[in-house]
């Protein structure tokens, strides 16, 4: 699962090619069920922590 930011950017700040190589990105992940997005880093990076993959992940890697 990767986990994109919602917060709002302003979009004079932003390379429009970069941007639209992003939004292919993202649209890849999301129809492979790969996507998500959050407004709040704290919540979903204890989600990341606590869900099954992570764990099993950090037991691979000895943490």
């Amino acid at each position: 699962m990767i986990y994109f930011s919602a917060v709002p950017v302003r979009m004079d700040s932003v390379d429009g090619e970069q941007y639209e190589k992003l939004r292919a990105f993202k649209e890849n992940l999301r129809s492979r069920g790969l996507f998500d997005e959050y407004e709040d880093f704290d919540i979903v990076s204890n989600e990341v922590r606590t869900t099954p993959r992570a764990e099993g992940y950090c037991e691979l890697r000895g943490r």
